[in-house]
Formats: structure tokens, sequence, C-alpha cells
């Protein structure tokens, strides 16, 4: 069962209100509302002062709301390291490419491949051109708003 919905289910079989869950755990009324909305995320697993708090108001084994809110940490994380961040958008890529010094084209599509290839031949952090006059300021600069600058910039 999730971390949340077990809360608001025992809140609701006992017949009381987040209010009483936050005065036994010593936190405000607004820290349970964003806690059970999921716009705070749980305490971390060793605030046990606080998973006690709540299991003993909530009258619940020792331990079940740490590790129902560390298997949702835990799958967060997992959502969050499975989708690989999106690519550079063709346009994106194009404009730099677009910009760069005639005759420099090749060394730019060698270390900036296209969009299909770019999840897989993405390089290590500062692995972007640090040196060397191979793009115009221009491009430098979409670079660097792109996040994908690993150095200084070159004219």
């Amino acid at each position: 069962m999730d971390f949340r919905l077990l809360i608001r289910h025992r809140l609701k079989e006992m017949g009381t209100e987040q209010r009483d869950l936050a005065a036994a755990a010593k936190v405000t009324e607004s820290y349970i509302s964003q806690l059970l909305t999921g716009k705070k995320a749980p305490p971390a697993p060793e605030r046990t002062d606080i998973y006690d708090k709540m299991e003993t108001f909530l009258r619940l084994p020792a331990g079940k709301l740490a590790m129902l809110a560390d298997r949702l940490r835990t799958d967060a994380l997992k959502r969050k390291l499975v989708d690989p961040p999106a690519p550079l958008f063709k346009e994106v890529r194009e404009l730099i490419l677009g910009k760069c010094e005639p005759g420099k084209e090749q060394s730019i599509r060698a270390i900036f491949p296209s969009t299909e290839s770019l999840s897989a031949a993405r390089p290590a952090r500062g692995g972007w051109p640090t040196t060397g006059p191979v793009c115009s300021s221009g491009a430098a600069d979409v670079l660097t708003m792109t996040g994908r600058w690993g150095g200084a910039r070159t004219q």
C-alpha cells in the first residue's frame, strides 16, 4: 500500500482528521496536508521521531511508515534515472551547426551528433569542446544557453 494512501485510510477508519495527526506528530497541519498531497516528500528514514509519533497515533506497526516512505522515495529515484534527459531539439542542433565557422562543421558534427544518436553517444561531463576556434561566439552562446558548453567561450 502507498504511504499517503495508508495514512488517509487510517485517518478515515479512526474518524480523525489531519489536524489530529499533526498535533500527535508535533508538526503543522500544513505539513501533513502537503505530505498527503505529495507536495512534500516523506521525512527521511532516519527521522524516526516523526514516524514513531505518527505510527503510534495511527496504531500502525513500528517501522511501517518508514518502510513505505523509503519505497516511495526509491521508486521516484528509479523513475528519474530511467528517463534520460531529452537530447537537444533538431532545430537547436542545426542552429549551432549553422553558426560554426566555415570548414569547422565536421568537427562540431563529431562532438554534436544527430538527435537520434545523442542518447547513445553522450560525452562525459566536461567532454564538450573547451579550446580552439571551433565555433563562432553565436554558437558558443547557444551551447551555453542549452547547458551543453563545457568550457570557456572561444572567439
